[in-house]
Formats: structure tokens, sequence, C-alpha cells
């Protein structure tokens, strides 16, 4: 049997589900009101649209708008762009080919701006490429002082 501490509890709870859904439409009748406002200039017009598009989104049709505006919510705040990042960018490619493929391209932008602006294609470029040289240097001497290194020994003594 149910005690009355348990009904609180429970309508507690689906209070707060309903406090959701409250907040959910509050957000959906400001994207309605920025959409007007940069769709509309006419004030009255406005106002009617605004209306009308409230009862219809907020009132009658709930259920599916307020789905659709979730999801859409969803996919506006950032969870598209991690399928953007997983599927599309990587592509099964490593992240050094993904980076050897950004440095051609901006060689090939550098280029055609030279060519734009009368210089040589090459212009810049060789100090860009003797200091990625040097970098690649400094890399491998770090990675051969690492490597002669004595190993440390793990453990208290």
């Amino acid at each position: 049997m149910i005690t009355m501490q348990g009904f609180v509890l429970l309508f507690s709870f689906l209070e707060m589900f309903s406090d959701m859904g409250f907040i959910i439409k509050l957000f959906l009748l400001v994207a309605i009101l920025g959409f007007l406002n940069q769709h509309i200039e006419n004030k009255i017009l406005k106002v009617i649209v605004a209306l009308f598009m409230g009862y219809v989104m907020l009132i009658v049709n709930w259920a599916t708008f307020g789905t659709m505006f979730v999801i859409y919510s969803m996919l506006g705040m950032g969870i598209s762009s991690m399928f953007v990042d997983y599927f599309f960018m990587n592509q099964g490619h490593s992240g050094e080919e993904l980076q050897t493929a950004g440095k051609n391209l901006n060689n090939a932008q550098s280029e055609h701006y030279n060519k734009s602006q009368g210089l040589p294609a090459d212009y810049g470029l060789a100090e860009e490429n003797q200091m990625e040289q040097q970098l690649e240097q400094m890399r491998d001497q770090r990675q051969q002082n690492i490597s002669q290194q004595q190993p440390q020994k793990k453990g208290w003594f």
C-alpha cells in the first residue's frame, strides 16, 4: 500500500516533467519570436503571425512541434558536430594524413595569393619549409635524447 508520502514524492517527481515541458514551451516561443523578428518588419503582422504560430505550435500540435524542437535544439547544441567530425572529417584517414593535406592546401592557397599579387609563386614558402625542417630536426633530436636516457626505476625503492 502506498502511503501519503509516496504520493507526494510521485507527484513532485511528475511535476518536474511538467515544469520541463513548460520551459521547452517558453524556449519554443522565444525561437518563434526571434524568427519573426528577423523575417517580418511590420509590427502588427508580426504580432498576428506570432499569436497564430504560438497557438498552433504550443497548444494544438504541441506533441509534433515539441518533439521537433527538442531534436532541433539538440542538433544545434553540438550533437551534430560530433557526428560530422566522426563520420565525414576522418573518412578512415590518420591525423598525419589530414595535417599533410592541410599543409598542401595552405601551400596552394599561398601560391595562388602570391601570383595574384604579382609575386613569385614560392614567395615566403622557402622560409616556411626551412622552419618546418628545423622543427622536424628538433623533434628527432628530442626523440633521440629520450631514447638515450636510462629508464627510471618503477616502484618505491
